[in-house]
């Protein structure tokens, strides 16, 4: 969040990241090859939104 360092935002957004992978693949057989994943810290919050409401994960599907 804003009131964090962007280093701790950036390990944040990668477990958060990482949590979201790993459901995918142990709930729904997803191989990881298939997904896309990237992770922003604060460099693309939304400033529009309180802490809470910016705490997102966007996921890209490779099709095969």
């Amino acid at each position: 969040d804003k009131d964090a360092s962007d280093s701790y935002n950036n390990a944040l957004s990668k477990k958060r990241v990482d949590a979201v992978v790993d459901y995918l693949k142990t709930n729904y057989g997803v191989d990881s090859g298939r997904i896309l994943t990237s992770y922003k810290g604060e460099t693309e919050a939304d400033t529009t939104k309180k802490n809470q409401d910016d705490r997102r994960v966007e996921i890209n599907l490779i099709a095969f």
